[in-house]
C-alpha cells in the first residue's frame, strides 16, 4: 500500500468517526452531516483506490459502492443509537411523572 493510499484510507476513516460523532452530538443537521458524509466517502475511497494504482473504470465502482456503504452503514448506526439514546431521555422524564402521579394518588386513596 502506498503512502497515498495510506493517507486517503485515514482520511476516510476520520470522515466517518467524524460523521458519527456529529449525529450523536447533533453538532449540524443530520441531512448536511449525511451529505457530507456520503459524498466526502465516495470521493476519498476513489482516491483510495486510484493510489492503490486501479483504473479510473475500477476506482469509480468501488469508490461508489465502499464509499455509499460505509457512510450509510455508519450513519444508520449512529442514528439508531440516537434514538434509542433520545427515547431513553424521554422515557425518564415521563416516568418521573408517572411516579409523581401515582405518589399523589396513593396518598388521595389512604385518605
Amino acid at each position: 500500500m502506498s503512502l497515498a493510499a495510506l493517507i486517503f484510507f485515514f482520511l476516510f476513516a476520520g470522515l466517518m468517526f467524524a460523521a458519527y460523532m456529529g449525529i450523536r452530538r447533533q453538532l449540524m443537521p443530520m441531512t448536511v452531516i449525511a451529505a457530507v458524509a456520503v459524498i466526502g466517502g465516495i470521493i476519498l475511497m476513489t482516491l483510495f483506490s486510484l493510489a492503490q494504482g486501479n483504473s479510473l473504470a475500477q476506482a469509480l465502482i468501488v469508490g461508489f459502492l465502499l464509499g455509499s456503504v460505509f457512510s450509510i452503514a455508519v450513519l444508520a448506526i449512529a442514528w439508531y443509537f440516537q434514538g434509542n439514546e433520545m427515547r431513553e431521555h424521554y422515557m425518564q422524564q415521563h416516568a418521573e411523572g408517572y411516579a409523581q402521579e401515582d405518589y399523589q394518588m396513593a396518598e388521595e386513596y389512604a385518605e
